[in-house]
This record gives C-alpha cells, structure tokens and sequence, in this order.
C-alpha cells in the first residue's frame, strides 16, 4: 500500500471514529467485557493530544478518549493507534511503549493526575498481526532478569 493510500484510510477511519457512536461500537469490539463493564463509554470525552513522536509519525497515529470508570472520580484514557505499517515486526510492541511513555510524560508536564492509558492498535496491514509481549524479544534471558521487562496489554483490532 502507497503511503498516499495510507493517509487516505488513515482520514477515513480519523472521520469514521470521531463520531461518538461509531467509536463507541469500536470499543464495544476492541476491549474486553469486564474492561468495558467498568467504562462509562456514553460519557466519553475526545482528548485533543497525541502521544505520537516525530519518529512514531511516520507509522502511527491516534486518537486519544477520556473515558470515566463507573463508581469513581477517575478516568482513563483509551488511545485508539492506527497502525500505517502494511507489515508488523517484533519491535512494534517496542513502539508502542515509547508511545505510552509519551504519553505518561505529556500527563506529568502538565500536572495531570496520571489517567491509565488503555492502547488499542488497529492494523491496516495485509499480514496478520502477530504482536507479543516484551519479553519475547529477549530469548536468552535468565529468568532472574525478567522483573525488569516492562509488561502491558494491548487491545488489537485489524482489517
């Protein structure tokens, strides 16, 4: 796929998903039950930021929700990454908590009260996705060592 063409789809699902409606019926198909029994997803707020770097850019963009939690006064937000690679590489879990560091760090300059950031990766790409933990690009690692590798959750949807 042209990068011409990925701009194009990239609008089109931008366009499709700043519609309350149609990004909640993305969420209803991207996150799991018990994580949406916990989200009041009718009362979601678009936040204006990205977490995307300079370097991130080029196959990445988002869309970034404040979603409140049932039964508190916090929120979390769900940052829909549209993923532009047409081919996945083990790195791109590597990518994605760069991503999510931005995205705390942007919080903390701000004197935000730190929000979860719940990643959902939609993949426009003819390969399957094959993405797996960290600790997966580490394959002759002791086992002592493995306390220090970052581990998070992502939510994936793909074409």
């Amino acid at each position: 796929m042209s990068r011409k063409t990925h701009k194009t789809h990239d609008s089109f699902v931008r366009e499709l998903l700043s519609k309350k409606d149609s990004v909640i019926e993305f969420l209803k198909h991207a996150l799991p039950q018990d994580v949406q029994s916990t989200l009041d997803l009718e009362n979601i707020k678009y936040d204006n930021s990205t977490y995307t770097t300079i370097e991130l850019n080029e196959y990445i963009s988002d869309i970034v929700l404040k979603v409140p939690v049932f039964g508190t006064n916090g929120e979390v937000r769900v940052a829909i990454l549209i993923e532009q690679k047409s081919t996945t590489d083990h790195f791109t879990s590597l990518e994605l908590l760069t991503y999510m560091a931005n995205g705390y760090t942007q919080q903390q300059k701000r004197n935000e009260t730190l929000s979860i950031i719940i990643p959902v990766l939609y993949f426009q790409g003819k390969d399957k996705l094959q993405l797996g933990p960290l600790d997966q690009l580490y394959t002759s690692l002791p086992e002592e060592f493995r306390m220090f590798i970052p581990t998070f959750q992502i939510e994936m949807l793909s074409e």
